[in-house]
């Protein structure tokens, strides 16, 4: 995978690590490949490559990590040996731009990225949406997790190894055979899964939302389909051809080059749409017009060799800009309310024994209180189960065995835990005598899974780092 031939082209710059090829060529000939594929194959083309990415992230990406954890003496040996220098937070040098970076990463800014919006207006429905969104929720936690594992890792392996490199390096030494060509494999589907989405996003983008509606809607669906091919393709040589005289490799400043002209302008007022918050255009334009004279001051006075800020100001800007011209004239709009008189105490009808009677809980009372709730809020069985099945088998690989004492305890924990999600997850299949204390049963689930669990284990592992991990 890293034969003799890429390491010499590595040296001299001039290739990608893991086939040899000069780089010119890779970018040339896969990026002509996906042009074709995002045209021709259009949306269901690219949604497959995106199955075969999250795949991949759930089956390759914790067996990567156990394998490389393992070589590094398990997760408590990993944190020990961490440099120091790797994990200084207030006095490293570039604090204020990570700061920035992590600042921008709880805004949700990339809503507003093309792929993204493509995705969301592909549901059909608002529930089919939101429980996609609810999964990705429950994932992505988890996956970060582990790509910081294997980070943290590699670096206590190979602590002289290029940051570039690294991931190379561990593919190459810790891997097994078998398993080296299916990480290669799935690293290109998720590569190719980002690309052709963009690839072909920009070319439905410049056909239907632009030269369409210049034209006056003259063309059918069938034209359509065949000028947005054409122009995904033509669009994707150009993106090609420009990625050859771009030559870095910080892949972040990229990121915030391309949000700080469109995460601003459009976020709050996208979220503002997607909560049923309507709008004025006097609130858009205000708004726009006060992030550009934002955007001007801090990219060119304030923020002088600081311009990490200049996205996460410009957005703040336009969020309190559009929202506030918004209240202000939803506040003129609505009258004030009428005075309904003075409200009088009424004395309770029960006398205090029933009162206390009440407060005693019962196998009714548990049942009426627990419908009552999943009435009003509603009750996630299925994605609760299929998280909580995940984070007591997926993260298990933490747990060295250094708690021999405890360690039998802790898979029976996990082993009910498992069991108890499982039995929401086959909801479909209860009899029907069972039904009605289904609510019940998704609360004491909850109960056992979040607090008694976590607190048992605590206890067991005495606070250790895997606990607090996990």
């Amino acid at each position: 995978m890293y034969c003799h031939h890429g390491a010499k082209y590595a040296r001299r710059g001039k290739c990608l690590f893991i086939l040899g090829w000069n780089k010119s060529w890779a970018i040339t000939l896969g990026g002509a490949i996906l042009a074709l594929y995002a045209a021709y194959g259009g949306i269901k083309s690219v949604t497959a490559t995106d199955v075969f990415k999250f795949l991949f992230l759930l089956i390759a990406i914790p067996v990567t990590a156990i394998f490389t954890m393992e070589a590094a003496g398990g997760m408590k040996a990993v944190f020990s040996q961490v440099p120091s220098e790797k994990v200084q937070i207030l006095n490293h040098s570039d604090f204020t731009h990570y700061l920035a970076l992590a600042l921008v990463r709880l805004l949700p800014l990339g809503m507003i990225d093309p792929a993204e919006m493509q995705r969301m207006l592909m549901g059909r429905k608002p529930r089919e949406l939101r429980d996609a969104y609810l999964i990705v929720a429950a994932f992505d936690p988890a996956l970060q997790l582990t790509l910081l594992l294997i980070g943290l890792s590699g670096v206590v392996l190979y602590p002289h190894v290029e940051p570039l490199k690294l991931m190379p390096q561990i593919l190459h030494h810790l891997m097994p055979t078998g398993f080296k060509g299916l990480v290669i494999a799935g690293l290109i589907g998720v590569v190719m899964s980002t690309i052709d989405s963009y690839f072909h996003v920009m070319g439905f983008t410049v056909v239907h939302d632009v030269a369409k509606p210049l034209l006056s809607n003259r063309w059918n669906d069938l034209q359509e389909i065949k000028y947005i091919r054409y122009a995904t393709f033509l669009l994707s040589l150009g993106a090609i051809f420009t990625s050859l005289y771009i030559q870095t490799t910080n892949f972040l400043e990229f990121l915030l080059f391309s949000l700080e002209f469109s995460g601003p302008l459009l976020m709050f007022p996208m979220i503002a749409g997607i909560l049923g918050v309507k709008g004025s255009t006097r609130a858009f334009y205000t708004a726009a017009a006060t992030t550009l004279l934002t955007f001007v001051c801090t990219k060119n006075w304030i923020f002088i060799g600081q311009g990490h800020f200049v996205a996460l100001t410009s957005t703040l800007v336009n969020g309190l800009t559009f929202f506030g011209v918004h209240v202000y004239q939803t506040i003129h709009k609505v009258s004030p309310p009428v005075n309904s008189g003075t409200r009088t105490w009424n004395a309770p009808q029960h006398q205090w024994l029933e009162q206390l009677k009440g407060l005693v809980p019962s196998r009714q009372s548990m049942m009426s209180y627990s419908k009552n709730k999943v009435d009003k809020y509603g009750a996630p069985y299925v994605l609760c189960g299929l998280f909580g099945c995940l984070s007591y088998i997926f993260p298990y690989f933490m747990w060295g065995h250094e708690f021999k004492i405890s360690y039998k305890v802790l898979l029976n924990l996990r082993l009910v835990g498992a069991t108890l999600c499982g039995l929401l997850i086959a909801k479909d299949k209860w009899p029907q005598s069972l039904l009605p204390y289904l609510p019940t049963f998704w609360h004491l689930t909850l109960l056992y899974c979040l607090p008694f669990a976590g607190t048992v284990m605590f206890l067991l592992t005495q606070g250790s780092v895997e606990w607090l991990i996990n």
